[in-house]
């Protein structure tokens, strides 16, 4: 009599895997997939949340478009994904809300932002991590008008000269008093941060500001903003930090190179006057593939309804070369997608993001004069298409308040050090 076969091994539960085997899967997916693992069962769920509690969680991450949102939840803040269009709740935080404070800009996960005494601060809105920068009152243009009442001198209003770093020094109008919350809506025009704050190294946030769209910076121990003179009457654009020097194009289209390390700063011109006119955006952006630099104009159009309403007719992108300064009109982006706003303007391949569309430049409202005179018209947001120069929505309908105007953010979940 033959021996009754053996039973079968019991079945596999593929969800109960060891923690370690789950966190190596985990680290690899951008957070709405991680999220959905989350959902799948307790397990999971605890290896994700253990993920991002202990600050192991740091996958690549896609841009998406960061907004304030009305919510009967309450939810101040919210992220767009730019595939399937689902939005995700931003955590609230200590402290006021997003939808209070005035977005001056945004790099590697962190904003930059003005409180309601137009003093800035950096936030990461999925961690709540803060660090308070440089008092605007050491800004070179700008001085603190102090309660004569009161004893500790409190600053009730600010002071805000108009000139620059012509020599000699020459005031192109009398000063201007602006209350503390009104300053920052003229002052600010955008900021670049060096590196992740998180990371625990020292970094620098570049400011572009008002009067004459003049440089500022400040490292992450300086007590004060440094003044960037020049001369002529430059006026700068947009700033990025690549080969650990700052690169900031002006309004003609003549980049300088700016180093900011040791005990003083260094600046020249790399690349001349390519503009005939000064053009109302001009952003400064570097491939992901070639490294090449690309000078990326943009041309809106205002309605001529009251208030007027400004829309992106048209976007050209020119190739930089450093070495040679030859320039080519019409470069071809290729698989490449850009995007600008008050973001830090960033290149990146649709192959290494696969939800974005090649040869596809997003953006998001920077217009000056739009944001500072009109904060209840539409925002000018969308996606430019280089290849026939049509524009497409984020999404629609748009979920978004009109301000604090929606920016890029590209998420950050690494936490601070304790010692920061």
């Amino acid at each position: 009599m033959d021996a009754a076969p053996p039973p079968p091994p019991p079945p596999v539960n593929r969800l109960d895997l060891p923690a370690d085997m789950l966190s190596a899967v985990f680290t690899t997916l951008e957070f709405p997939d991680l999220l959905r693992c989350g959902a799948v069962c307790t397990t999971w769920l605890a290896t994700a949340r253990a993920l991002l509690r202990d600050g192991f969680y740091s996958c690549p991450q896609t841009p998406r478009l960061l907004y304030a949102a009305a919510s009967s939840s309450g939810t101040d803040a919210e992220l767009c994904s730019l595939a399937d269009k689902t939005t995700y709740a931003v955590p609230s935080f200590t402290g006021p809300p997003i939808s209070d404070r005035y977005i001056v800009g945004c790099s590697h996960g962190w904003l930059v932002t003005a409180d309601a005494r137009s003093e800035l601060h950096l936030l990461n809105p999925v961690t709540g991590d803060q660090i308070s920068l440089p008092s605007v009152t050491t800004i070179e243009q700008v001085t603190p008008i102090l309660d004569v009442d009161d004893a500790d001198g409190s600053v009730t209003a600010y002071n805000l000269f108009f000139y620059d770093g012509n020599i000699p020094r020459k005031e192109y109008r009398t000063p201007a008093i602006y209350q503390l919350d009104e300053l920052r809506n003229f002052i600010y025009m955008k900021a670049v941060i060096s590196s992740d704050p998180a990371s625990g190294d020292d970094f620098t946030v570049m400011l572009i500001h008002n009067p004459y769209m003049q440089l500022s910076f400040a490292r992450s121990s300086d007590k004060q903003w440094n003044w960037i003179t020049f001369h002529n009457n430059i006026r700068f654009s947009d700033c990025i930090f690549e080969d650990d020097v700052f690169y900031a194009i002006t309004y003609h289209g003549v980049v300088h190179l700016i180093d900011v390390k040791g005990d003083f700063y260094t600046r020249r011109v790399i690349v001349q006057e390519t503009l005939p006119m000064m053009y109302l955006i001009v952003y400064l952006a570097r491939s992901p593939d070639h490294g090449d630099f690309m000078q990326i104009f943009r041309f809106t159009r205002s309605s001529e309804t009251d208030p007027p309403v400004t829309r992106t007719t048209k976007i050209s992108v020119l190739k930089l070369d450093l070495e040679d300064k030859e320039r080519f009109v019409d470069y071809d982006l290729g698989d490449n997608a850009v995007f600008i706003g008050r973001n830090y303007t960033t290149c990146l391949s649709a192959k290494d993001y696969p939800e974005l569309m090649p040869n596809h430049i997003y953006f998001t409202d920077d217009d000056e004069y739009s944001l500072r005179a009109f904060k209840d018209t539409p925002r000018d947001i969308g996606v430019y298409n280089y290849e026939d120069d049509s524009v497409g929505e984020v999404v629609s309908p748009q979920p978004w308040l009109k301000w604090p105007p929606p920016i890029w953010i590209t998420p950050s979940f690494k936490r601070l050090p304790k010692h920061v």
